[in-house]
């Protein structure tokens, strides 16, 4: 037992320092292939457990990460259509390498 006062330790002691913090959580209700579920809830169980809230857990990361990929997918495709474009970025004002260089061949 926990030294507190009269031998006794009172809830408002031990969580004197954490700050009140409110989750909001979103409901979905979702159709999903017999299979998949199957899949996901036996891999869930295998690599998380069987406590509670654990398969909104790994929904919630799956989502994540599905969110992160597809985000990612985005911003690979702009860069590709703003690497397509072509830009005017002036005219060649040199006929030749040479022309670039103030040297001039060294006379023998």
């Amino acid at each position: 037992m926990l030294a507190g006062r009269g031998g006794c330790t009172y809830i408002p002691d031990i969580f004197k320092y954490m700050a009140d913090i409110r989750i909001s959580m979103g409901t979905i209700t979702l159709s999903i292939d017999d299979r998949t579920e199957r899949e996901f809830r036996r891999l869930v169980e295998k690599i998380l457990g069987k406590r509670k809230g654990v398969l909104g857990e790994a929904a919630t990361e799956a989502m994540d990460l599905w969110i992160r990929t597809k985000a990612q997918e985005e911003i690979a495709r702009d860069a590709l259509e703003l690497a397509e474009k072509s830009y005017h970025l002036g005219g060649r004002k040199y006929t030749s390498r040479k022309d670039l260089y103030d040297r001039q061949p060294a006379a023998d």
